[in-house]
């Protein structure tokens, strides 16, 4: 019989998984610490997931089939607002949890409670193999905050007052990106750590969200990252958020007046923070490195000259005129393909 106060909810969504689920929740039901219930949320499935899940009789499954593709942040919300346990977990339906993954997180949680969300180390799986080690300290994850998300999602394991007293619900507008915007969020309630073992093996295929909707995700991991910079800023101006988004999604218009913002919103991030330790600051404006810069350049050299629709003579003196670090940026291939397109009547 099912336990009717679980201390652990298990949420996991399901869309056309027939091939990996089976693994999946296998992974769940035969953990080593049993007192769970199982979230299972069929999101419109067109494959056999619906017949794979029906196949099992474990009265810990709270099967719930939609007709219609409701959305998986929605389905991530109904579960927090319907879970009976202390703790919600998360879990893939193409992942596999390691036997004793919630024995080692629950143990964790109840000795840290302090602590209202912690992870742990992944093993890649599938196309990649590859041990994945994670930021362990609640001061090295909010500093890992500022350049991405911290946590391997179907690790996570959450304090279920935590969310739901504070209003700390999965965000649509940031779908495909919804688990590094709520960590950000969550980081302002909580201390939170990754438990410093493997728990999870994490499967890498063509067809999952990271694999499919990645320019999606990297432009809405931009935003966060602006987002948790302006944070810092005293009185932040919409101007700022601009800047900032403009830059961590590599949409940045290059000026010689675009390389002194650099250096002066790092030196106001710095000196008007209040809200985190000094130290952390200082390894939080990294962010702001020759790699991101450069790839701002490269991308606005590519949108605004190569990607032109209008290639011609006035267009390649200007890109003549640009200052000379910026168009290096342009590999020399690129380059000359580009200025044969303006040498030539040729339109792209």
């Amino acid at each position: 019989m099912a336990n009717l106060m679980p201390k652990i909810s298990v949420i996991m969504p399901v869309f056309n998984a027939e091939n990996k689920l089976k693994e999946s929740i296998d992974s769940i039901l035969n953990q080593t610490f049993s007192d769970f219930e199982f979230l299972i949320y069929n999101d419109g499935s067109t494959d056999n997931s619906d017949e794979v899940i029906k196949a099992y009789n474990d009265p810990r499954i709270k099967y719930t089939k939609f007709e219609n593709n409701a959305g998986l942040v929605g389905l991530l919300n109904r579960g927090i607002s319907e879970a009976k346990g202390e703790f919600i977990a998360r879990m893939d339906a193409d992942d596999i949890s390691l036997p004793y993954r919630f024995e080692e997180q629950f143990k964790f949680m109840n000795e840290n409670p302090d602590i209202g969300f912690c992870g742990s180390m992944i093993e890649h799986f599938g196309r990649q193999s590859a041990i994945v080690n994670l930021p362990v300290t609640n001061f090295d994850i909010n500093a890992s905050l500022f350049f991405g998300t911290p946590f391997s999602h179907p690790t996570v394991m959450m304090r279920t007052s935590l969310l739901r007293s504070n209003n700390l619900f999965y965000d649509n507008n940031y779908l495909y990106a919804e688990d590094y915007e709520l960590f950000e969020r969550v980081s302002f309630f909580t201390e939170m750590s990754n438990i410093q073992k493997i728990l999870l093996k994490y499967r890498l295929h063509e067809t999952q969200i990271s694999t499919k909707k990645w320019n999606r995700q990297y432009h809405l991991a931009g935003k966060i990252q602006a987002r948790r910079f302006a944070r810092v800023l005293n009185k932040p101006l919409p101007t700022d958020l601009e800047f900032l988004e403009n830059y961590f999604t590599f949409n940045s218009k290059i000026s010689n007046k675009w390389f002194e913002l650099i250096e002066y919103y790092k030196t106001r991030i710095i000196t008007e923070n209040v809200t985190y330790p000094k130290e952390l600051i200082l390894k939080a404006v990294d962010a702001f490195s020759d790699q991101n810069t450069n790839k701002n350049i490269k991308e606005y050299l590519l949108r605004n000259y190569y990607n032109n629709a209008d290639l011609n003579i006035n267009l390649l003196l200007n890109f003549f005129r640009e200052r000379k670090d910026i168009r290096k940026h342009l590999n020399m291939k690129l380059s000359a393909k580009f200025i044969a397109k303006c040498l030539l009547p040729y339109q792209k």
